[in-house]
């Protein structure tokens, strides 16, 4: 009923005063300011390349202020007629638009129907005269202000039931919706910028009254409120019977998407939270489920065999027409699949796609300062053109299967077939790159490559994810502060919380691979240390983690609980709130910070989920099964962070690395006395059914013994680094749990025990 009120009353202002309205006299001053000009001057080769500069105009009629953004998308706009302004953090507070109404323009540089309707509306002198006499003009690239973008998707699709970019809308003065939409043709959003002005300037009360009515509307369906009302912090019993029917669900929604129509998603959080549920459960179908979605996509058109990389989505329901664009999170994310059903199936075409994919990137993406962001779906003009065989040669490239269902395993690149069509690609003109930096897609990139090492032990993975990392630290952070964007080498865009977040999980997980850290810092807070601005103190990865993770902290803790909830929804990227709550989880397992815990509690107290809503908050849920039952595939980390152990595969035998903190230790076995816990390693199905012992053998390695500040005799200890293999194992066709149980102390106190588990 509301909508369609909506709809109606929208409908009322057209009829009842478009026809009254008459062309507004209004003059486009063509004088450019002199710092404009000086920009223009400096981009001017960029904006040719980019083909923004028609002909050999060095002269330009316009130039707006998005000139000097740090997007290519907006720089894409900054020679048009519109008075564009680029989204500012103060907006957030209010806009001072001295009455105005204010239009606000989403879009991101790869979106195809955001740049027709640039050409069509924004590059036209008679919408611009219009828009910069009633509206303070305010273009926004989704991909620097995410929650921006968030924001008003919601709101559109809540209004009008779907939601797609350029995502256009107009505001009071103070911030509440009155109208909003995606593409519109000229003539029509013509009609809505002149009507609306109309009213506006006729009959404000009545405008106003609509806003507040979609206001409250808004409020409501999504969730805004006090901090009361946001729902009781479940248990870990509560989310332990809650987990299985959510699973379940998400299961059941991805095969119920094979027999759909279109789009078709990659649903890579589903993916990999099914693949850590088949770990706690055995739940054969559950891999199953995966394994087959996962080989659809590789042999549809919608990854690219011949170069390598993902097309962001289908168009159809049976993969078989790409939307071509090419995003570094979708790299990501997929790499992460890959890696982790590799991990558990050991089937070589995943491994191939992986390498392939993150080769792809590296030829393409890489820059001075990390990975560009997209890639567009336009070459010539034309969507999909690079990746298409000239009409004449009787077939296309995309949709021509270099291998079969029947023969994925073979290695595809070594076909004559892939060689031809990689080559005939080389003389194509390539379709064009956002060059901008993105912190939290980079962080991303880099834990997927992460995960790619830890399966495969391929070192330029490991050397890939530690240069761009360090690259990050040093160029994205200025004045002690972090930054959202590089772009061609100028950070810019104060950083997100998923800037924080997705940074501060890759750190941790590369320190992984690093030395412990030396001593000196551990008697050194960093505090202290950024006040004397010791940067040099910052040197480890764990050391960059906690300084990341600090800030995260103060935007968690500083947050009001609604705006914290309206962060849960998952999109083509997990949800930031699962990314902050999966940082910070990480963070005091590694580094056990007392603050962390208090963060955590906080964002689960907020977490309130519901059944209906479970699809859009799947990553959030995922952690949460982590939390209750974890199990790990190739490598872990224990006693808070003091230890660290990896499982290797070897002829016949499994062997688990021990490394252990300088200062730290676990009692060996056997132990020195009955009272101590030794370190015990079994194996189980999993289904927890106990692997006996005459099936396997383990070889403990030969104890340390010394004498402890906190006792006198002698104990038998493993300390450092060392060993412990499993022999003999009489059934490796089923897959298997790796049980360990350990307790770790330091000199002057011990740490409860626990149980480490892995899959093999």
């Amino acid at each position: 009923m509301f909508f369609r009120t909506y709809i109606l009353f929208i409908f009322c202002i057209f009829v009842q005063f478009y026809p009254q309205v008459e062309a507004t006299e209004v003059n486009i001053s063509t004088s450019i300011e002199p710092e404009l000009s000086a920009a223009f001057q400096a981009r001017t080769a960029w904006l040719e390349d980019r083909k923004v500069i028609k002909g050999n105009s060095s002269s330009p009629q316009f130039i707006n202020q998005l000139i000097l953004s740090d997007s290519p998308y907006l720089l894409s706009h900054s020679l048009q007629p519109v008075d564009w302004i680029e989204w500012e953090p103060e907006f957030e507070s209010g806009f001072q638009s001295n009455g105005q109404l204010i239009f606000i323009s989403i879009g991101y540089s790869t979106c195809h129907w955001c740049h027709v309707m640039a050409e069509e509306s924004f590059a036209d002198r008679e919408i611009a005269e219009h828009l910069n006499s009633s509206y303070i003009n305010i273009k926004v690239d989704r991909e620097q202000w995410p929650l921006v973008d968030e924001r008003f998707k919601s709101a559109l699709e809540l209004l009008k039931g779907e939601a797609g970019w350029p995502l256009n809308v107009i505001l009071t003065p103070e911030g509440q919706v009155i109208w909003i939409d995606s593409y519109l043709s000229k003539a029509k959003f013509s009609k809505v910028i002149r009507g609306l002005a109309n009213r506006w300037h006729n009959k404000p009360e009545a405008i106003k009254s609509l806003a507040a009515r979609i206001d409250k509307k808004l409020k409501a369906e999504l969730g805004i409120g006090n901090e009361q009302s946001m729902g009781k912090t479940l248990s870990k019993s509560e989310w332990r019977a809650l987990l299985p029917k959510m699973h379940q669900n998400i299961h059941n929604s991805l095969i119920a998407e094979q027999g759909s129509s279109g789009p078709r998603f990659f649903r890579a959080y589903w993916a990999l939270g099914l693949l850590d549920e088949y770990l706690r459960s055995g739940d054969k179908k559950l891999l199953m489920t995966v394994e087959s979605h996962l080989d659809i996509i590789l042999l549809s058109p919608v990854y690219d065999m011949v170069e390598g990389g993902f097309h962001r989505y289908a168009v159809d329901g049976d993969w078989q027409v790409p939307h071509f664009e090419k995003m570094l999170y979708t790299q990501a994310n997929m790499i992460r699949v890959l890696a982790k059903a590799y991990g558990l199936t050991g089937k070589g075409h995943y491994s191939i796609a992986m390498e392939q994919t993150s080769d792809w990137v590296e030829t393409w993406l890489k820059n001075d300062f990390g990975y560009s962001s997209a890639v567009s779906a336009l070459s010539e003009g034309e969507e999909g053109k690079y990746y298409l065989r000239a009409a004449d040669t009787g077939s296309q490239e995309v949709g021509e299967q270099l291998v079969s269902i029947d023969n994925l395993t073979r290695d595809w690149r070594d076909s004559k077939t892939f060689q031809q069509l990689n080559e005939s690609r080389a003389n194509r003109i390539k379709p064009l790159i956002d060059e901008k930096v993105i912190v939290s897609w980079n962080s991303l990139y880099a834990v997927s490559l992460l995960e790619a090492y830890e399966v495969t032990q391929e070192k330029k993975f490991l050397d890939r994810a530690n240069l761009l990392l360090d690259s990050l630290w040093l160029n994205a952070r200025k004045d002690n502060q972090l930054n959202r964007i590089l772009f061609h080498g100028r950070a810019s865009i104060p950083a997100q919380m998923e800037d924080y977040a997705w940074f501060a999980t890759a750190l941790l997980k590369l320190s992984f691979y690093q030395a412990w850290a030396d001593e000196e810092f551990e008697n050194v807070t960093k505090e202290k240390a950024l006040k004397k601005n010791i940067e040099k103190s910052i040197e480890t990865a764990t050391q960059r983690a906690v300084w990341l993770l600090d800030r995260l902290g103060n935007k968690v803790e500083g947050g009001k609980g609604d705006k914290l909830t309206n962060l849960t929804l998952d999109g083509e990227l997990p949800s930031t709130y699962a990314a902050a709550f999966g940082a910070i989880t990480n963070g005091r397992q590694m580094i056990g910070k007392r603050e962390y815990k208090v963060w955590l509690n906080r964002l689960t107290r907020f977490f309130n989920p519901k059944p209906q809503s479970i699809i859009s908050q799947y990553s959030f849920v995922t952690l949460m099964a982590d939390k209750v039952k974890k199990v790990n595939v190739n490598q872990a980390v224990f006693a808070k962070g003091h230890g660290k152990v990896t499982l290797e595969q070897k002829q016949g035998k499994l062997s688990l690395l021990f490394d252990m903190e300088p200062g730290w230790h676990v009692n060996a076995n056997p132990a020195s006395s009955e009272k101590y816990i030794a370190t015990q390693v079994s194996m189980a199905d999993l289904g927890d059914v106990e692997v006996k012992g005459e099936s396997f053998k383990v070889n403990y390695p030969e104890a340390t013994h010394k004498k402890l500040g906190f006792n006198d005799e002698s104990l038998a200890l493993y300390e450092g680094i060392f060993e412990i293999e499993l022999r003999d194992i009489v059934d490796n066709s089923s897959p298997q749990k790796v049980n360990i149980r350990i307790q770790a102390c330091s000199d002057s106190l011990c740490l409860l025990p626990e149980d480490i588990f892995f899959f093999q």
